[in-house]
């Protein structure tokens, strides 16, 4: 057997220890910034959250994060529950970075998500801003402006929505709600008592959270819910005053409105009522028309107003804004009758409900409501000449 030389030996190691080198890197390549990217996204693809955040926390060891990295890192932190961790992470993406609009949008969702409602509209509106073509934030401001009891920004964000895309049936009534109508209320407080608590300086919260309470003359809590609040707070005051009618107290109500401004919109429409009351007619259709200033299709303000000036001996003021008031009941009876469980299967209540908005003016929800009666029936006449009408006339004045 022929012997090996040591010189020989050591150069078969060598050999060995080069091609097993070579198989490593061939096989195990070496961690690159790309390689880490890369296995990020697919685990957060595949929703391994662990997995995706030790990856990007090795890629960002290396110094080398871009926006969308950092958008991952903030995607994946929010999966994780991480919120804090996702807004810093969400923040790094510039306003002028293609992936800013979804950022914004998804840093309002964790906040909203966390009942920081404040934070959230203004990360919705920022997106909206940076993006007015999105969708998705104008579906959050809704629901957040719904809660809140805020109905010309629920109206308005209809309205944009409306342009983006095609309502559904639910999208169609929700919008048609109104302030005086009781839906859900104690789910309501329930969130608006999250609102409250996780943000107690979020005062269109605790101003929806009081009025609902007024509703169900919960005065107990009412009265704990408004007291970080001015005391001589327009809202507040109306709310108060509110609860005085409700208790039949005319003198504790008449107190409460001495205390507010002469011109506030809220205070002016039971200002008006007392007014009618006492025949006031004059006083009456004043306080009305402020109220009416600020809400044209206040109901009530309506029916008072042409109360007062039938009063004053003006029948022929008073029978076009009694005629307003009697097609707003028209549409809220017609509403009601869409909340039941079988109504989006009435192929002519849709039509029904469009009319009644076409009349009062509101071309937007009209449209919305004849397009859902087509999809009932696309070749339906009423509903093809209602848009060709509506269309020809051009876009008009639309109160919520």
């Amino acid at each position: 057997m022929k012997q090996i030389s040591p010189q020989h030996l050591v150069v078969t190691l060598l050999i060995f220890v080069v091609s097993g080198a070579l198989a490593v890197y061939v096989f195990w390549p070496i961690p690159t910034p790309a390689r880490f990217r890369q296995q990020a996204r697919d685990d957060f693809e595949t929703r391994r959250w662990v997995q995706a955040e030790a990856n990007l926390d090795q890629l960002a060891s290396s110094g080398s994060l871009t926006p969308d990295d950092w958008m991952l890192r903030g995607l994946v932190a929010a999966a994780r529950t991480l919120d804090d961790t996702a807004l810093d992470y969400l923040a790094h993406v510039p306003d002028n970075h293609p992936m800013a609009p979804t950022a914004r949008l998804k840093a309002g969702q964790i906040e909203l998500r966390r009942d920081r409602v404040r934070t959230a509209e203004s990360y919705f509106l920022k997106a909206l801003a940076l993006d007015p073509g999105l969708i998705q934030p104008h579906r959050e401001l809704i629901y957040v402006y719904g809660m809140q009891l805020r109905r010309f920004e629920i109206d308005a964000h209809f309205r944009a929505l409306s342009r983006l895309t095609p309502l559904t049936y639910q999208d169609a009534f929700l919008w048609g709600l109104t302030r005086t109508t009781d839906w859900q209320i104690e789910e309501i407080i329930a969130t608006l008592r999250r609102f409250v608590a996780a943000d107690p300086n979020d005062r269109a919260s605790r101003l929806a959270l009081a009025e609902n309470l007024v509703r169900l003359g919960n005065v107990d809590e009412f009265n704990r819910v408004v007291a970080p609040l001015p005391a001589d707070d327009p809202n507040v005051l109306a709310l108060r005053v509110e609860l005085a009618l409700n208790k039949g107290n005319l003198t504790t109500a008449e107190t409460f409105l001495k205390q507010g401004p002469t011109d506030d919109p809220g205070l002016a429409r039971y200002r008006g009522d007392l007014a009618l009351r006492q025949r006031d007619w004059s006083s009456a259709a004043r306080n009305f028309r402020i109220a009416l200033n600020a809400n044209p299709d206040d109901r009530k303000a309506l029916f008072g107003l042409g109360s007062a000036l039938r009063g004053q001996g003006k029948p022929d003021e008073g029978e076009p804004v009694l005629n307003r008031a009697r097609d707003l009941e028209r549409l809220e009876t017609l509403l009601k009758q869409a909340s039941t469980s079988r109504a989006h299967t009435d192929p002519k209540l849709p039509i029904a409900i469009g009319a009644a908005y076409e009349t009062l003016g509101r071309h937007p929800q009209a449209v919305t409501w004849y397009q859902l009666a087509l999809k009932h029936d696309p070749f339906q006449p009423e509903a093809q000449r209602a848009l060709h009408r509506l269309a020809s006339q051009g876009p008009t004045h639309n109160a919520p």
